[in-house]
């Protein structure tokens, strides 16, 4: 675009002094050539006043001649045929006397005239060849100016041609500084919430290293579920405590079924398990949605107590799943607090499962368990399962932002030249 632009301005600036030049001769050549038409006017102005008053003494010189022999033939006959009288005859004569003085002095005054009029006529004849001239002047100038416009012209519409060309260079540079500008607010924005990512991610306290186990196990699942569209995933993979505070207490009523794996089918719970004999995967339980038994939670135990409800209501998942979360929770109530628990299953000899905010449980049985899983993993606590879920969208989202930043700063490097850009438009 810069090139564009620097080749139009180059053609613009070396268009410029010609059609200055072209101008300039233009109008000295337009002003020449009414000065010599004025010129033209004048002088045959002139020369028809002089051409008038010589016609008029011409004719009046040939109308005397013409009277004068008109005369002179009539009195010739009459003398011929003898019919003047010698009165008439001294008349004639005496007449004849005064035509040639009257035809002398008009003679004389048409010499005056000719010897007045002669530096006319040299005036008129130098007058006529010069007009002569300025008009083969004219005739060159009008051919030189056709060429003249012609340029112009031409050099107007190049002009105009790179005007266009600026324009839209302005418009494309406007449209550059507006995406520029909506670049720099993303990239801010994408830091901040990469600052903001980071800091959930330390806080999480990420740095400690899986077991060989979960990795494992890890791997597997994915495998199973790029191998079975049947696969949805682990179970602790699929829900998710609708409080933090329930995380401990959800941790300790799903047990053992928290890396159970959800399949469609018995059938592919099936193919799921000859193939990880086959790849000597190590061994998973599974929950097929089509033959688990499960029963729906009682009614009566959403109001049977304040402070306590069944386990499966303060957990979300999707709805295909809800048979496999009806097996895994069953009727086992959420409590506020061990003293609530104790209340319901000791106090109103209720026989149903109860579990504490900190994990504390309350068999069928009546036995009391502490409030920590071994099953959840080393160095995790009870609640180290939802955390897991928790740092993997951390981690997602780190990678996306990443992403992110990298595509904001390859766009930012086409706005490179633009500095440049606006630099030569201001200068211009």
């Amino acid at each position: 675009l810069e090139k564009q632009f620097k080749k139009a301005q180059a053609e613009a600036d070396s268009c410029a002094p010609e059609s200055l030049e072209i101008d300039e001769k233009f109008r000295f050549v337009s002003s020449k050539l009414k000065g010599l038409e004025n010129a033209r006017e004048k002088q045959i102005s002139n020369l028809s006043k002089t051409d008038a008053d010589i016609s008029v003494v011409q004719t009046q010189l040939k109308e005397v001649e013409e009277s004068k022999v008109a005369f002179e033939k009539a009195s010739a006959l009459k003398i011929a045929a003898g019919q003047l009288s010698p009165e008439l005859k001294a008349e004639y004569f005496e007449l004849k006397e005064k035509a040639s003085e009257a035809n002398g002095a008009e003679r004389l005054r048409l010499e005056s005239l000719e010897h007045l009029m002669a530096p006319t006529i040299s005036t008129l004849k130098h007058g006529k060849e010069k007009q002569e001239e300025l008009e083969g002047k004219i005739e060159r100038l009008e051919n030189e100016k056709f060429p003249l416009e012609e340029k112009r012209r031409e050099l107007a519409k190049e002009l105009g041609s790179v005007q266009d060309e600026r324009r839209s260079i302005q418009k494309e540079l406007v449209h550059m500084q507006s995406e520029r500008a909506k670049l720099q607010q993303a990239e801010v924005e994408t830091n901040e919430n990469l600052r903001k990512c980071l800091e959930k991610l330390l806080q999480a306290k990420i740095d400690h290293e899986e077991s060989e186990r979960e990795i494992k196990l890890r791997a597997t699942v994915e495998s199973l579920r790029r191998m079975f569209p049947g696969v949805s995933g682990r179970l602790v993979d699929l829900c998710q405590p609708t409080g933090k505070k329930f995380e401990t207490a959800m941790t300790v009523v799903l047990g053992r079924h928290l890396d159970s794996i959800v399949v469609d089918s018995e059938q592919t719970a099936i193919d799921c398990i000859q193939f990880m004999r086959k790849q000597r995967s190590g061994q998973a339980t599974f929950i097929p949605l089509d033959t688990i038994q499960a029963r729906s939670v009682a009614e009566k135990w959403r109001t049977f107590a304040s402070g306590a409800r069944p386990a499966i209501d303060v957990i979300n998942f999707d709805q295909q799943y809800l048979r496999a979360f009806q097996y895994a929770c069953g009727n086992t109530l959420v409590c506020d607090n061990l003293e609530i628990a104790k209340n319901i299953c000791y106090t109103r000899g209720q026989k149903v499962k109860a579990v504490s905010l900190d994990g504390t449980v309350i068999h069928k049985n009546g036995f009391l368990t502490g409030g920590t899983s071994s099953s959840i993993g080393k160095n995790k606590g009870a609640a180290g399962r939802w955390e897991e879920k928790d740092v993997a969208k951390l981690k997602s989202e780190r990678d996306g932002f990443l992403v992110s930043l990298a595509e904001i700063s390859k766009s930012l490097k086409k706005f490179e030249g633009e500095q440049k850009l606006r630099a030569s438009l201001t200068e211009k």
